[in-house]
């Protein structure tokens, strides 16, 4: 069988590389002789889809560019070409690639894409299985960019509608969505789609204006929970004597009151238990480091000497095994927090955006170990701190239980995709 998995974005972003390998580890552990095509977000001239696929090109049989993908709009020495260019070749590719999705004529058809694309397309079009893999990018701002990013996202589903191909969207967060089109046309998408494995439930009930409550849709869990971690004595990481804690940062709409909530967080690890607070740059794609530095540059010097930053670009293997030997992690990144807890490591989460945070917390009986974006409180980080630490082995026995059984829901997300169309041949 030919997998097609569509939405690949950057190595750099350790978390969406996670949920990617997690897929692909559940399809080969089902179909022993599966064929995997990976179609990348970034354009066959963009340098990123180069760059950014090191990690992941080993993983699978062919890697292609994507059609309709990011603007990047960058020259060959990674330049950005400025913000002119980019709108003019938004609107060249808005253009010819909704003349591509509603001309019928093939010959005609052709002129609207170029070789890489056309393949691309192809590949995807001949495929037994098309899979939307996990994430949550099925989303916008309410501000235009953000609409219009989203009907790129949208479209390869448009295209296999109009093909007459089924998809599958596998182990996503659904929403926030503005505006009506917006709307009209991510609920066509689901709507269409042969079958939804959603990954937290919180999305349904946040969102009542998305059709998530359809028979096609059923809850799964983060794709990213199967991958393992490392195991090898010769890791370049080695955890210090006493308590260690991860933390990893993000820029956030609400600065103010997350620098502060952050900052007394360390300040009360370091004052309370001595700990060994270490700085993870989960995400190098976006400018989490910088975040680590500001956060690291505002700390008195004195609990600055128990503080560390780790900038290095782990992969995803290696990154699982640093928060694994942490005591437990404090994640704004919540694939920091799903690494953390498939090692069976307590996490809490600093939510930032839509219900992703509060949903896959609350599908492990964790939610109260989640900081909501419009409760950032110092006192409130601090009160989970003090609770993990007194309650961490019990916390790990639940997690001994309950990820097993995490682990296996993917499994059974990915048989039960391949199980449908096995029935639908025999």
């Amino acid at each position: 069988m030919i997998y097609c998995l569509l939405h690949c974005y950057s190595d750099n972003n350790k978390g969406d590389l996670g949920i990617v390998l997690g897929t692909i580890k559940a399809i080969r552990e089902n179909d022993k002789e599966a064929k995997i095509i990976a179609i990348s977000t970034y354009n066959y001239d963009d340098p990123m889809f180069i760059s950014d696929h090191v990690l992941l090109k080993p993983y699978v049989d062919e890697l292609l560019p994507a059609f309709f993908g990011i603007i990047n709009n960058k020259n060959k020495s990674g330049n950005d070409t400025g913000l002119l260019s980019k709108v003019i070749l938004g609107i060249k590719d808005g253009i010819r690639y909704y003349l591509f999705l509603k001309m019928t004529d093939k010959k005609i058809n052709n002129y609207f894409v170029d070789a890489q694309e056309k393949n691309s397309i192809e590949k995807m079009i001949s495929a037994d299985f098309i899979i939307s893999k996990g994430g949550s990018f099925i989303c916008n701002e309410n501000n235009i960019r953000e609409k219009l990013g989203l009907y790129r996202i949208l479209y390869p589903f448009f295209l296999c509608q109009a093909k007459e191909k089924q998809y599958y969207l596998l182990g996503q967060s659904i929403g926030p969505i503005y505006g009506k089109k917006s709307i009209s046309l991510s609920n066509k998408v689901i709507e269409k789609s042969k079958r939804i494995f959603l990954r937290e439930k919180r999305c349904i009930k946040e969102y009542p204006y998305l059709r998530l409550t359809a028979d096609n849709i059923e809850v799964g869990r983060d794709c990213a929970f199967l991958y393992d971690s490392i195991d090898d004595d010769n890791f370049a990481f080695k955890k210090t004597k006493g308590i260690n804690i991860g933390i990893t940062l993000k820029y956030t709409a609400e600065e103010k009151e997350y620098n502060k909530m952050i900052l007394g967080a360390i300040k009360h690890l370091v004052k309370r238990y001595k700990a060994n607070v270490f700085l993870i740059t989960h995400v190098h794609v976006d400018n989490d480091g910088e975040k680590s530095q500001e956060i690291f540059q505002q700390l008195n010097p004195i609990i600055r000497k128990n503080v560390e930053i780790i900038d290095q670009n782990y992969s995803v293997s290696e990154l699982r095994g640093i928060y694994k030997q942490m005591e437990f992690n404090i994640c704004t990144r919540l694939h920091s927090a799903i690494f953390s807890l498939s090692t069976e490591t307590p996490a809490i989460c600093i939510a930032y955006h839509g219900t992703k945070a509060q949903g896959v917390f609350e599908l492990l009986e964790l939610e109260k170990f989640v900081i909501t974006q419009d409760n950032y409180n110092e006192e409130k980080l601090i009160g989970l701190i003090d609770d993990i630490i007194a309650n961490k082995d019990i916390i790990r026995q639940s997690l001994k239980k309950e990820i097993p059984k995490t682990k296996e829901l993917v499994n059974i997300m990915v048989e039960n995709i391949i199980a449908e169309k096995l029935v639908f041949e025999t």
